[in-house]
């Protein structure tokens, strides 16, 4: 996965929305690796998810992707996730930040997943909406499973304005 700032209406990185791809691994029949050896970004939007899929926020600004990371198994379904950061994401015109995890599924993506429609189902998003200006989400990472509960950790970090903090959430289905 990576990040992409959209051009907006006063010129380059302007609305620096962010969005994040993830590309799909191949292998052919005799197990090795199966690539074509130029994947379009754009074209993981429209390829119907067969090479991989976009991950876009619905706020300018937000800076989605600027950090990404494979989590392991959080939700305890057997399938990896992932986590985006959201740094810059304002919920009350302000740069609180969000989190974004996505559930692994078996079930296949749609080309965009649209980062503020998880609810719950296929994925969740952890926001600092009463805390202004903390960009939470500045760096995200998987802690393993430092509770030996089974499941998958995360941790990420806010760092701004208001001093730097670091968070841990215990994985758990």
């Amino acid at each position: 996965a990576g990040f992409n700032y959209k051009s907006g209406p006063n010129g380059p990185n302007y609305v620096r929305e962010g969005i994040s791809y993830v590309v799909f691994g191949v292998k052919d029949s005799g197990g090795s690796s199966n690539f074509d050896s130029q994947i379009e970004a754009v074209d993981l939007e429209t390829s119907g998810a067969s090479e991989g899929f976009a991950l876009r926020p619905s706020g300018a600004g937000a800076k989605s992707g600027r950090d990404v990371a494979k989590i392991g198994d959080f939700n305890g379904d057997g399938i990896d996730d992932l986590m985006i950061s959201g740094q810059y994401k304002g919920h009350d015109s302000q740069r609180e930040g969000s989190v974004f995890i996505v559930f692994g599924t078996t079930d296949g993506f749609d080309e965009t997943l649209n980062l503020e429609g998880l609810h719950g189902l296929a994925g969740i998003e952890i926001t600092a909406k009463s805390r202004v200006v903390d960009q939470v989400g500045s760096r995200v990472s998987s802690a393993g499973d430092i509770n030996g509960d089974g499941f998958d950790d995360i941790i990420f970090g806010e760092g701004a304005y208001s001093g730097s903090s670091t968070f841990v959430v215990f994985g758990t289905d």
